[in-house]
Formats: C-alpha cells, sequence, structure tokens
C-alpha cells in the first residue's frame, strides 16, 4: 500500500483509525520528527503530511524506505483478520450444517421414492399407479417444497453472512443488490 497516497485520502480523520497499520505510520514519521513535533496517536491525515514536508530531503528519502515495514505490518494484520475469521466461522456453526443435511437427506429420500414408484409405474404399465400419481403431486410438492426452500434460504443466507464479515474485517462496504449499484452508478 502507498501509504503516502493514503494519507492525501485520508485528511482530517485519524491515521490509526482509517489506514491498516496506520499507527505503524505515525510511529515511523515521529522517529524522524525532533521531540516537540512529534505526532499524537490521535494525528490526522493531514497532520502526518505537514509533519512529513517538514522534514529534510535526506530523511524524507529514509520515509519512503520505510515504507516496506508499514507494508509487511499490514500483511500481518490482514492475516489475524484472516485467521480470526476462520476461527469465527469454525466454532458452533454446527447446528444449522446438521440441518441442512438431514434437509438434503430427507429431499433426496422422498425424491428416489417418487421417481421409483414413477419408474416402476411406467415399467410395469401400472396405470392406476401414474393416475395416483399426477392426482397427488401437489402432495409431493409440500413434502418436498418447504425443505427445498430452507435449503436454498440457507445456502444464500451463509453467503450473505461471509460477505458481511469479509467486507466489515477489510473496511470495504458490502456489494448490494441491482437498486443499489443502480444507485450508486448515478451518484458518481
Amino acid at each position: 500500500m502507498n501509504w503516502f497516497g493514503a494519507l492525501k485520502k485520508v485528511g482530517g480523520a485519524v491515521v490509526a483509525s482509517v489506514i491498516p497499520g496506520g499507527g505503524e505510520i505515525i510511529k515511523l514519521v515521529n522517529g524522524f520528527l525532533p521531540i516537540n513535533k512529534r505526532l499524537g496517536d490521535n494525528a490526522t491525515g493531514a497532520d502526518v503530511e505537514k509533519a512529513i514536508d517538514s522534514l529534510p530531503a535526506d530523511q524524507k528519502a529514509q520515509l519512503l524506505a520505510k515504507q516496506m515495514d508499514v507494508e509487511i505490518t499490514e500483511i500481518k494484520e490482514h492475516s489475524n483478520v484472516m485467521a480470526t475469521l476462520a476461527e469465527a466461522d469454525k466454532a458452533g456453526a454446527s447446528t444449522r450444517p446438521r440441518v441442512a443435511m438431514i434437509l438434503t437427506y430427507f429431499v433426496v429420500f422422498v425424491g428416489v421414492v417418487l421417481m421409483l414408484m414413477l419408474a416402476g409405474a411406467v415399467v410395469w404399465k401400472q396405470t392406476e399407479t401414474l393416475k395416483l400419481l399426477y392426482k397427488y403431486w401437489p402432495l409431493a410438492l409440500s413434502l418436498t417444497g418447504p425443505p427445498i426452500g430452507l435449503l436454498e434460504r440457507y445456502f444464500g443466507k451463509r453467503t450473505r453472512e461471509k460477505e458481511a464479515r469479509y467486507a466489515g474485517a477489510l473496511g470495504v462496504p458490502m456489494k448490494g443488490g441491482v437498486l443499489s449499484s443502480i444507485v450508486s452508478a448515478f451518484k458518481q
């Protein structure tokens, strides 16, 4: 990350809370400043820019070389976030998957039974069985419809939950639907 460019974007916001590794940036800049001009933890992007501009050219070059340290810290923080997310996904996430698996087995069982009945009726030319299957298709739909709907909702919801977690952990706004995409396109 080019944190010199990020400081310009941050402006009046507190660097430590907006930029990943922002506290490390302030520490680096403070290492080059005299004691009486050092920045506090609540320094804004504009404060850090002013402090960098007040440095001589050779110290600015040394500060640029230190950018690699900030990038390493950022990578470590990102790794920590991913480890935390993986731990959160692992802990206590067994009930819904278990229910989804039971519903899957149920839907497959009902589907196999119906298909065997249909295949048997076709192969042995049992018109009465075919008429009964035709007559009771709403029953088959009522048996399999709700579990299929719940399975679809479960998998769709899990995807949205993970998107929200990742967006929150990385500080990126979550993608919306079609309507929010259209509204954001008009705002630009």
